[in-house]
C-alpha cells in the first residue's frame, strides 16, 4: 500500500514539488502501460497549469528578500559541494571513499542544481538532503569526513528560502491565487487516482515494477511528511512565542 499524504499540510509549492517527484518516479517505470501513462499525463498537465499560474514569477514579482535567500542557499550548496570535492582528494584513510560516495549521490540529484529554477532547486535539494539523512551509510560517510555542519547549513538555507518564497507567493493577486487553488485541487485528485491505480496493479501482480514504484513513492512520501510535520511544529511554536510575548506586553 502507498502511504497516505496529509494534503491539508501542503502549500502551493509543496503540491508542485510533490507532483513533480511522483511524476518523475512513475515516468521512469512501466512505460508500456497506456492507462498509467494517461493518468500521468493528466498530472503533468495540471502541474503545468500550476507552474504557469503560480510558481514561475517574472522579475517584476521578485523581491530582494527572495533573491537574497536564493543567493544564500546557492552559496551553501556550492560550499557543501566544494568541501566534498576537497575531501575526495584528502590523504586520510577512508575520506576519499566517503566523499566519493556522497558525490555520487549529489550527482544523481544535480551537480549544478543551484542553477535550476526556484521550484526545481527546492525539490532537488529536499530530495538530496532527505536521501542523505534517511540512509545510515550516507550519514556514516558524512560523519567520517565531518560534513555535518555543511549539510545542516545547506538544509537550513533551503528551509529559509522556502519560508521567504512562500511568504512572497502569498502576496499574489486573488485571481492567480484562485487558479493555483484549482490546480492544486486537480493535482490532489490526480495523485489519489494514480495511487489507486498503482495499488490495483500491485494486487494483480502483473509486473514487479509496480511494487518497486510503490517502494520509491513511499520513501519520498515519508520524507515529505516528516518535513511538513516539522514545519507545522515550527510554525506552532512561533505562534506560541508570539502569543506569550503579546501577553507579557
Amino acid at each position: 500500500m502507498i502511504k497516505s499524504i496529509s494534503f491539508h499540510l501542503l502549500r502551493v509549492d509543496d503540491y508542485h514539488t510533490l507532483g513533480n517527484r511522483i511524476e518523475e518516479v512513475i515516468s521512469k517505470m512501466v512505460q508500456e502501460d497506456p492507462q498509467l501513462q494517461e493518468l500521468t499525463n493528466q498530472l503533468r498537465q495540471n502541474l503545468k497549469k500550476l507552474d504557469e499560474a503560480y510558481l514561475k514569477p517574472t522579475t517584476k514579482y521578485l523581491t530582494s528578500s527572495v533573491e537574497k535567500a536564493d543567493e544564500r542557499r546557492d552559496n551553501a550548496f556550492m560550499a557543501y559541494r566544494n568541501y566534498l570535492e576537497a575531501c575526495s582528494r584528502r590523504q586520510v584513510e577512508g575520506w576519499p571513499e566517503a566523499a566519493g560516495l556522497l558525490l555520487e549521490v549529489l550527482n544523481q540529484h544535480g551537480y549544478s542544481l543551484h542553477r535550476e529554477s526556484y521550484d526545481t532547486q527546492t525539490s532537488r535539494m529536499n530530495n538530496l538532503i532527505g536521501d542523505i539523512k534517511s540512509k545510515p551509510n550516507l550519514m556514516a560517510a558524512t560523519e567520517t569526513i565531518a560534513l555535518g555542519p555543511w549539510l545542516e547549513e545547506m538544509d537550513q538555507a533551503n528551509q529559509n528560502f522556502e519560508t521567504v518564497y512562500s511568504q512572497r507567493n502569498e502576496t499574489t493577486s486573488q485571481p492567480i491565487e484562485v487558479n493555483s487553488e484549482e490546480a492544486c485541487r486537480a493535482i490532489r485528485e490526480n495523485i489519489k487516482l494514480l495511487f489507486k491505480y498503482i495499488e490495483v496493479m500491485v494486487s494483480l501482480n502483473i509486473h514487479p515494477e509496480y511494487t518497486d514504484m510503490v517502494h520509491q513513492i513511499n520513501g519520498y512520501v515519508t520524507q515529505v511528511m516528516a518535513r511538513l510535520r516539522s514545519r507545522k511544529t515550527r510554525n506552532e511554536n512561533q505562534k506560541q512565542e508570539q502569543t506569550a510575548e503579546t501577553d507579557q506586553n
